[in-house]
């Protein structure tokens, strides 16, 4: 439970600076404790959580060198179904389809780039091809807009208020016009 708090904090906040992005010590100690506080939601209290930056990097190091991986059926079924999550729904035509599985692919390629080939290859996942590489083609635009947010006055609300208009275009043209609705499903696959 201990790496999964920490895997949701720690390390994507480190992840952000490969693609151009650049948090602060401070914005991922925030992060970290942020998924505290879920941990503590979900009913987790390790006794000892770190506060800082290079305690979170301490953390993970611990983790790492303590756990040998498992990359069983379970791992790389679990792997395998997240990942079609992203692949175009069965009855998408035409440029929808097309769409989507570049999509799908794209994402591929960022779990690629992350995770390492030999760790991507143990998960059971296909080969993405160059789309290993897309996350690079977004350091540069990542880059000079987070330092122009740092950097300009009213630069950071601009860039906030174009995101946000275009998270709300992506949920309009993804969601089909109906709204985000949590499904469990009936039948766990065990």
């Amino acid at each position: 439970m201990f790496q999964t708090l920490m895997a949701s904090s720690h390390f994507p906040g480190q992840q952000l600076k490969l693609l151009g992005y650049r948090p602060t010590d401070q914005d991922i100690a925030a992060l970290m404790h942020l998924w505290r506080y879920v941990g503590y939601l979900m009913g987790f209290q390790p006794p000892w959580y770190p506060e800082t930056a290079t305690d979170g990097f301490r953390a993970q190091l611990l983790i790492m060198l303590g756990e040998e991986p498992d990359f069983g059926p379970d791992t790389q079924s679990l792997c395998r179904s997240f990942m079609d999550t992203f692949r175009p729904p069965e009855d998408a035509r035409g440029l929808r389809r097309v769409v989507g599985n570049l999509r799908y692919r794209a994402q591929l390629g960022h779990a690629r780039f992350y995770l390492g080939s030999d760790l991507y290859t143990s998960c059971g996942l296909p080969d993405p091809g160059l789309w290993r590489y897309a996350p690079v083609a977004r350091f540069a635009p990542n880059f000079v807009r987070e330092t122009a947010r740092r950097n300009i006055p009213g630069a950071a609300g601009w860039i906030d208020q174009v995101h946000r208009a275009a998270r709300q275009e992506f949920l309009r043209k993804h969601l089909d016009g109906g709204e985000a609705k949590f499904q469990p499903v009936d039948k766990l696959t065990r």
